[in-house]
């Protein structure tokens, strides 16, 4: 352990307990993070992160200082929502899903959504309350997009935000 570098392992991680409430243990490929301050499988604590959802990774700046500043590598996806059928059984969806920055082995982005959905076409996916989860196993290269489409009964609406697991989201309509 390099005593220059702070553990962040020392507090603990804060956990949200309702993202507790829609995670699938192995849904990812990655089913355990590993405990805060103990880094990746070699034990270095400055290999491993442990990032609340949501809240931007720390990075060091050399100086034994932190700062919030996002890594240069942090994940970011963009989001596109397009209505493509709504009557009054319900509604179709298209969601393009591009990725902005490094290449992610497997991905999961949640977002707020109208109605109740009842399919999402080729991937796994949860729904509590008005929060969709989707989670794609596949990965996703730097640059590329991947569609998703679903059907729900209710009425659009679409997102504002969304949340990518590990990373940044955003959406672009």
């Amino acid at each position: 352990m390099n005593p220059s570098i702070p553990s962040a392992g020392r507090m603990g991680p804060t956990r949200d307990p309702q993202a507790a409430k829609t995670h699938k243990p192995g849904a990812s490929g990655n089913s355990e993070r590993p405990p805060a301050g103990t880094g990746d499988s070699t034990g270095d604590p400055a290999a491993g992160s442990d990032t609340t959802q949501g809240a931007a990774p720390f990075a060091g700046t050399g100086t034994g200082e932190w700062s919030a500043t996002p890594a240069a590598d942090t994940a970011r996806v963009s989001l596109a929502f397009e209505v493509t059928r709504q009557d009054e059984d319900g509604y179709s969806a298209r969601l393009v899903v591009r990725n902005e920055a490094a290449d992610l082995s497997s991905w999961t982005i949640e977002l707020p959504i109208g109605g109740q959905v009842v399919s999402v076409d080729g991937f796994q996916w949860e729904q509590h309350g008005d929060t969709l989860s989707i989670t794609s196993d596949e990965p996703l290269t730097a640059v590329d997009k991947v569609t998703v489409t679903l059907d729900a009964h209710g009425t659009a609406e679409p997102p504002a935000d969304c949340t990518l697991r590990d990373g940044d989201c955003g959406v672009s309509n």
